[in-house]
């Protein structure tokens, strides 16, 4: 019980400290400054052959398709004379395709990470309304390198009103969680992300270790309604 209570109160330090920073209005973390619209702005590099965040939620995918595909075969087995043996025959066949895919997915995001670089790089904006995960520009469209290399210069040279006022127009590759309509939160330190979702955007927001306890108790506050796992 006394460790417990000590963990509180160390937590209820925590966030009064990020929060009197916050109000201060300076750089929160090594990575993570307020511009001077009043945005968090922060970049991240996922390491595509470290952290398996992308590639669970590929598999993930691939699991939900086949399970409604399970469920299919199911239903159309029902009407036959022999709904065991077609049933179980259909699974077999259903078991070998998953088992392709489950390696034809692997090979496919191989070829995409080494496509990348090996990395995903992101920037992030939050404010109190929402944060936005937008795909750096030189990754999805080759053409539009100067933004991003714009907003790189500005975090390398703490140039916080570059960063605010950088026209960030060219970049659509992106998602955006508002915080009044999101359901859940799932945070996940070990892989460097929490996932926000929303019943029609699932996103994922990534901090280093160093930015992550920030990340976390901003969204928290502002999404106190939602269930969190």
């Amino acid at each position: 019980m006394a460790n417990a209570a000590a963990k509180d109160e160390s937590m209820e330090i925590r966030d009064e400290r990020i929060k009197n920073a916050v109000d201060s209005g300076r750089f929160v973390t090594p990575n993570i400054a307020k511009g001077s619209d009043g945005v968090y702005r922060w970049m991240y590099e996922l390491n595509l052959f470290k952290n398996p965040t992308v590639l669970i939620t590929v598999y993930k995918v691939l699991l939900i398709t086949f399970a409604i595909m399970l469920v299919f075969f199911f239903f159309i087995s029902i009407p036959g004379g022999n709904f065991a043996e077609q049933f179980i025959g259909m699974l077999k066949v259903l078991a070998i395709l998953f088992g392709i895919f489950l390696v034809l997915g692997l090979i496919s995001y191989l070829i995409y990470a080494a496509y990348l670089g090996g990395k995903y790089i992101v920037l992030f904006e939050m404010n109190e309304h929402g944060v936005t995960h937008t795909q750096m520009p030189r990754q999805y469209n080759r053409v539009r390198r100067v933004a991003g290399t714009a907003i790189i210069s500005a975090f390398l040279n703490n140039d916080l009103t570059l960063l605010a006022n950088i026209n960030l127009s060219t970049m659509r590759d992106s998602s955006i969680s508002v915080f009044s309509h999101v359901k859940s939160i799932k945070p996940r330190r070990s892989r460097n992300v929490i996932y926000v979702n929303s019943p029609f955007v699932k996103n994922q927001i990534y901090a280093e270790d160093m930015d992550f306890v920030f990340v976390e108790w901003y969204i928290k506050q502002h999404c106190r309604h939602v269930d969190i796992r």
